[in-house]
């Protein structure tokens, strides 16, 4: 006789003992689409975000020619903000130091033995030491200024400290080079800072704006600047090459840093987690803005399928990022995107949350375009490669419609926008879903935006498709038993290419019984929840 085994929808690999049943041959592949559901849906959105970015000022300037101290004045300002104290000393014998300072850059110039270079650091507290002081066998000129930033990450001010080498350089040479610097936040101040064996000032470009340029020729001739420029996009910077005044060579160093801006100044959207969601669930977020210059920071652990942005490029231009991320066992109550690049005059966002997707690879296609001027706005058709998916499409434009209307045959998720609906004013954003049964193209998706209180705009639209977590099984047997005798069974979910996938616990159910309605079944190898009901029945659930 022969086992039937009754599956609903699958698990992943599991093997099974069949206690006193005797399996004649290989049992045949059962068939099966796990469907996709919704699980809950959530949005939020803001009216307008506008930057408030990193301050600098500086204090006095200090000087010397001898052993001993300088103490050039500290700017006002508030605990937390972040000092810097830039020095350079120019004797090989004499060195620098600053008591309750941190050194971020400290080097002596490879083409001037005469000349050490420091940038000196801390947090301020409200009562910080000022003091600079030179000493060594010999001394000759030495210069320093405190520069104070305000509006900085209070738990981490600088990208990175003390600098490795390579956010510096050191040459001989009508013009300074820097090194480079990775930013890895929107809106951090870059900073440059030079030091030159000589008094000569240094020509600044690249979008910088000069804090100071002083040069000194008490002494031993020294110069030194601090220059700055807002960083609207993240990765490496650097390095730049000014030209100095004057003519010839001279020796110089070229520092480059960053400092963090505060997280709570930039503008941001908090989403949250849709209810219900629960470990493995696959969640679609879209997150928009206008103009189309803000950049769109996701939350950890969240990935960029597409970003789009509008043909237009006037403050009505939008700009839309999709995301997606598959549920942990710790998820948090919310999500915050940040927005950096330019202030924004209306940010929406929503998240779709789905169960019964392919995890460890969600998306089976996606897609995005801009749509024309008007108030009907279509996502462009895809083709699938797979039945079953889930299809989700995502589609704003700029203002604040009275309704959307999705498109037809597909559910309306999301309907969310940053102004009181109808307003001219803003951006709205829909999100719409359905199952897509059979493989291949799915059809353009229109959804209308009704114009009352409107005016038509030009938007965006993304369309993707998920993917079911498991097409068929696979269940296997040696080929042969004896009868009463235990034998294995192995089943394994499969998706479409035949690659075994793993399932989540707890949302399917296995069904396994014998046609003889007896017998015992055992648990060899597996997660989830294994039960053999009643003893000698013959059936087993997983």
């Amino acid at each position: 006789m022969k086992d039937r085994v009754d599956i609903f929808p699958p698990l992943g690999p599991v093997s099974i003992l069949g206690l006193a049943i005797f399996l004649a041959a290989v049992l045949s592949s059962g068939q099966s689409h796990a469907a996709i559901g919704l699980r809950s849906a959530s949005s939020a959105a803001a009216a307008s975000g506008p930057l408030i970015s990193i301050t600098a000022a500086t204090g006095s300037y200090a000087e010397r020619n001898n052993c001993g101290s300088i103490t050039p004045s500290i700017p006002a300002g508030s605990v937390g903000d972040l000092l810097i104290a830039q020095v350079i000393v120019r004797d090989k014998n004499a060195t620098a130091s600053m008591s309750g300072w941190n050194i971020l850059y400290s080097a002596t110039s490879e083409h001037t033995k005469h000349m050490k270079v420091y940038l000196f650091w801390r947090s301020a507290t409200g009562s910080d030491g000022n003091t600079i002081t030179q000493s060594g066998s010999s001394c000759n000129h030495f210069m320093g200024r405190i520069t104070r930033f305000s509006n900085v990450d209070i738990s981490q001010p600088l990208e990175i400290e003390p600098l490795p080498p390579g956010n510096a350089s050191s040459q001989n040479a009508s013009s300074v080079t820097t090194g480079t610097q990775n930013v890895t936040v929107l809106e951090s101040m870059l900073v440059a800072a030079t030091f030159v064996a000589n008094d000569r000032t240094v020509a600044q470009s690249d979008g910088f704006t000069e804090i100071y340029d002083i040069a000194d020729n008490t002494g031993r001739d020294a110069s030194f600047s601090l220059n700055y420029r807002i960083e609207t996009t993240t990765g490496t910077k650097g390095p730049f090459t000014w030209s100095l005044s004057g003519s010839g060579l001279d020796g110089n160093v070229g520092v480059l840093f960053a400092v963090r801006p505060s997280p709570s100044l930039l503008p941001s959207l908090t989403i949250s987690k849709p209810a219900g969601t629960v470990t493995n669930d696959v969640m679609v977020a879209t997150i928009t803005a206008r103009p189309r210059t803000v950049v769109i920071t996701p939350p950890a652990g969240w990935t960029l399928l597409q970003t789009h942005q509008s043909t237009n490029t006037d403050a009505a231009s939008i700009r839309m990022n999709t995301y997606y991320k598959v549920a942990g066992a710790s998820e948090p109550a919310s999500y915050t995107w940040t927005f950096g690049g330019s202030s924004h005059a209306g940010a929406s966002g929503g998240i779709v949350s789905f169960f019964g997707v392919d995890t460890a690879s969600p998306i089976n296609v996606s897609g995005g375009n801009t749509t024309s001027n008007g108030s009907n706005h279509t996502a462009n058709s895809i083709s699938t490669t797979m039945a079953s998916t889930m299809l989700v499409s995502s589609l704003a434009f700029p203002g604040t419609p009275s309704d959307w209307a999705p498109p037809s045959g597909m559910t309306e998720a999301v309907d969310v926008a940053s102004h009181a609906r109808p307003n001219v004013l803003g951006i709205s954003l829909e999100m719409n879903y359905k199952i897509h049964v059979a493989a291949g193209a799915t059809g353009n998706q229109t959804a209308s935006a009704a114009p009352s209180g409107t005016d038509a705009g030009f938007g965006v639209a993304h369309i993707l498709a998920l993917k079911p977590l498991a097409d068929h099984y696979a269940i296997s047997h040696g080929g042969s038993g004896t009868n009463c005798q235990v034998q294995p069974v192995t089943i394994t979910a499969h998706d479409v290419n035949h690659n075994p996938v793993i399932m989540p616990n707890n949302t399917t159910t296995l069904v396994l019984s014998t046609s003889t309605g007896q017998g015992d079944w055992s648990l060899v190898s597996g997660g989830g929840t294994f039960s053999n009901g009643t003893a000698g029945d013959g059936i087993a659930t997983y």
